[in-house]
């Protein structure tokens, strides 16, 4: 295949490219942005340079970022690898300050990231691109009452506040009412494509990574990847394509912080219409990869994917299915039926060649860690097929279109906490009429009830 043209195309961003419905050439034209985003981070930089000083003036050490999916993901991954200096690849700066990625509604880990900081030293950014995500709504009311007690009051509480996300959004207004400072994203940047927009640079500016060093990177690698030759995405969409086309729908990538990242963007981008390529996270040596670099060719790479597989990459049809279940959860006009689920061993009994286990894990951090060590590799060597451990609610923000929206060749295992509730204490929101256990266990919930509905094969741990 001859992604030549596709690349002209999609540098003259022509969103014909993707699909012959005018509707959803509309839409996609909106979300191309990223297509010369790193043209314009470099546009940020003062803004960067900014940030980074306050920091520093302000004796800041931890960084709480609020924040679900594309979100989250990109400046997790920039925390956890570091930046790579140019002609260096061995090694990376790391950062100065500690930075806490809330993207669960676990209680446990809310309660001790709240432990583990000194208000008067931390900053919070609340990062929603559509500015209504549930998750991150339900943490900012938590910690910005919280901020209020321990700071003495709103007005000392806002500066430490920051709001990331689209201009008019309701985290806007609301940004704008308490006196927050707001950096505003481009809207024409999808999510999953937004790690070198202000989501992802404004996080590593305040924990003191090399902003400049990534943004130069990207630069370049943008201008790799618009080439004719030696293209490094067309390269690498090419045998994933054929791979995907000749082999079946596994992809394995590296079991590196970069992977959470990765497999987002190919599984929300590519799961959808009962397709989808399927990540599969291989424990395998992994050099430091220039995080920049990648991430700019792997969102070209799914680009070219989408145009070769004929798939739209730039929507997910599924992901709302399981915010509507959560909610009629939450009210109490939907439940689970249960006749429809499996036992575990019902369920493996199931497996055929080309499925694979996933295990979906609504867990505390440390319940998951176990589960990673110790569940899912006794569960590898029973099944048979590729295995997955995907934490909750993460993963409904991530990997979830793609099990709802792609090939029915999965089995679900739905993993609770086995820590009793009248031993974790559970935390109100000021704002809602349930708690975070709630809401943390009806997202659980709401999205079986999503598998359930689109004939998946789902079974309680």
């Amino acid at each position: 295949m001859d992604f030549v043209n596709a690349i002209k195309r999609i540098c003259a961003r022509d969103a014909t490219l993707f699909s012959a419905d005018e509707q959803t050439q509309a839409e996609i034209s909106e979300r191309l942005g990223w297509v010369n985003l790193p043209e314009k981070s470099i546009a940020l930089l003062p803004l960067l340079d900014e940030l980074a000083a306050e920091a520093d003036a302000r004796d800041i050490r931890d960084i709480v970022l609020l924040g679900m999916g594309g979100s989250s993901l990109a400046p997790l991954v920039f925390a956890q690898t570091g930046v790579t200096l140019p002609f260096e690849a061995a090694t990376a700066l790391m950062p100065t300050r500690t930075l806490h990625v809330l993207d669960t509604t676990c209680p446990d880990d809310v309660r001790a990231v709240d432990a583990a900081i000194d208000y008067a030293h931390t900053l919070f950014i609340v990062s929603s691109k559509s500015g209504t995500t549930i998750e991150t709504t339900a943490l900012e009311s938590y910690f910005w009452t919280r901020a209020q007690a321990e700071l003495g009051g709103a007005d000392t509480a806002a500066t430490h506040f920051i709001a990331i996300t689209d201009p008019g959004t309701p985290l806007a207004e609301r940004a704008g009412q308490r006196g927050y400072r707001t950096l505003l994203a481009p809207p024409d940047v999808g999510g999953r494509f937004s790690a070198l927009s202000i989501f992802g640079l404004a996080p590593c500016a305040l924990i003191g990574l090399d902003y400049r060093v990534l943004v130069a990177e990207a630069f370049t690698t943008q201008h790799m990847c618009q080439e004719a030759k030696n293209n490094p995405a067309a390269t690498r969409a090419l045998l994933i394509y054929e791979g995907w086309k000749n082999s079946g729908p596994f992809l394995p990538l590296a079991d590196a912080p970069l992977a959470l990242w990765i497999e987002q963007l190919i599984a929300e981008s590519l799961g959808k219409e009962g397709r989808g390529i399927i990540p599969v996270a291989t424990p395998v040596p992994q050099s430091c990869p220039n995080a920049a670099h990648e991430m700019i060719v792997w969102q070209w790479t799914v680009a070219l994917l989408g145009v070769a597989m004929g798939i739209n990459p730039f929507d997910q049809p599924d992901v709302a299915s399981t915010k509507e279940a959560t909610l009629a959860t939450l009210s109490g006009t939907q439940r689970i039926d249960t006749t429809q689920l499996l036992s575990v061993d019902a369920a493996l009994e199931t497996l055929q060649p080309n499925d694979y286990v996933c295990v979906l894990a609504f867990v505390n951090e440390q319940e998951y860690a176990q589960l990673a060590e110790t569940y899912i590799p006794e569960l590898r060597a029973r099944a048979g097929v590729p295995v997955l451990l995907q934490r909750g609610p993460r993963y409904l923000h991530s990997t979830g279109q793609l099990y709802k929206g792609g090939p029915n060749n999965g089995v679900f295992l739905v993993k609770s906490s086995d820590v009793h509730t009248e031993h974790t204490p559970d935390i109100e929101l000021p704002d809602a009429d349930y708690t975070l256990r709630e809401l943390f266990n009806a997202q659980r919930d709401g999205d079986i009830v999503a598998l359930l509905a689109r004939g998946r094969r789902v079974a309680l741990v």
